[in-house]
């Protein structure tokens, strides 16, 4: 996993400057990373993406932008100067693997998308509900991958309560309760 000294001073403060407290410090935290493979939305972004992880409490630092090239970068740089940025590669599925490759084996990424606004459980009278707890259903959705020996777990994407199944999320035959 690499962490910028951007990062670090954002998440852990600038502290002596001594490398063993920074890692002691590290390793106490249970720390969640969001990984955002973006392409041409500096902007958009920031308007969708950033407000909702805001709103649900996700600190700053936590957070990487993906981008394909310097050029890219220099866009939302500008657009967004206190993320971290990191030139990654074109093509959504080859960005998505280095964003795989990015981070250290055991790291819990949460990959999401650069439009996402809201998050939505169904109801038990089918209607939708926006959730704020982003942040407990990601630690449960990973909680359930370990204990189920899987490393791997998503939300469905549209927000259509017909297609969504009634009782949980699906994972390779293991279920995550939104709840």
């Amino acid at each position: 996993m690499f962490i910028t000294c951007k990062q670090y001073h954002q998440f852990f403060g600038d502290g002596d400057g001594d490398g063993i407290n920074f890692f002691f410090s590290f390793v106490r935290r249970e720390i969640m990373f969001f990984a955002i493979p973006s392409y041409g939305r500096p902007v958009e972004i920031r308007k969708k993406t950033f407000a909702f992880l805001k709103a649900n409490n996700i600190p700053y630092p936590l957070i990487t932008i993906f981008v394909a090239s310097e050029e890219e970068k220099l866009d939302y740089e500008i657009n967004n100067p206190e993320y971290t940025i990191v030139v990654g590669v074109k093509g959504i599925m080859n960005q998505r693997n280095f964003i795989f490759n990015y981070y250290s084996l055991n790291a819990e990424v949460v990959s999401i998308d650069d439009d996402i606004d809201a998050l939505y459980r169904l109801k038990e009278d089918y209607k939708l509900e926006e959730v704020s707890n982003f942040i407990d259903i990601a630690k449960n959705a990973f909680t359930s991958c370990k204990e189920n020996g899987r490393n791997l777990w998503g939300i469905y994407p549209i927000k259509n309560s017909y297609y969504i199944d009634r009782k949980s999320t699906r994972l390779n035959s293991s279920h995550i309760p939104l709840s």
